[in-house]
């Protein structure tokens, strides 16, 4: 299996397209395109980045194929587990930025609440 067969994989498992992931990563559709027509081993590491981002997968489960438990998101009845802190916190910041500020006054408000029954606790 292939970088690309990957990427098509968690495509439909998420039920996203190619050019839904291109749109919001800010790839060009052409360049991925012409990649995977090719089957190229030329696509960079930048790009892998964002796909995996965008995929919620490690960059290593995007290259090899390896389902690393530190790095892999895991859903257990709708609810997604990140493994890793780091992972979280971006993913957190990067739903943060598509809100409108009526919408992170929002979250920022919940995210109080439950820093406030964390401390209760």
């Amino acid at each position: 299996m292939t970088i690309y067969d990957r990427i098509d994989t968690c495509l439909k498992k998420t039920h996203q397209t190619r050019i839904e992931m291109c749109r919001v990563t800010d790839i060009s559709y052409s360049t991925l395109s012409s990649l995977i027509q090719r089957n190229s081993k030329g696509m960079s590491l930048e790009m892998i980045k964002k796909i995996a981002n965008f995929l919620q997968v490690s960059v290593d489960y995007l290259i090899s194929g390896e389902k690393n438990q530190s790095s892999f998101i895991q859903e257990n009845n709708d609810v997604i587990y990140y493994h890793e802190q780091g992972e979280l916190q971006q993913e957190i910041l990067r739903v943060s930025k598509e809100l409108n500020i009526k919408n992170r006054t929002k979250l920022l408000a919940y995210a109080y609440e439950l820093e406030a029954d964390e401390s209760k606790s």
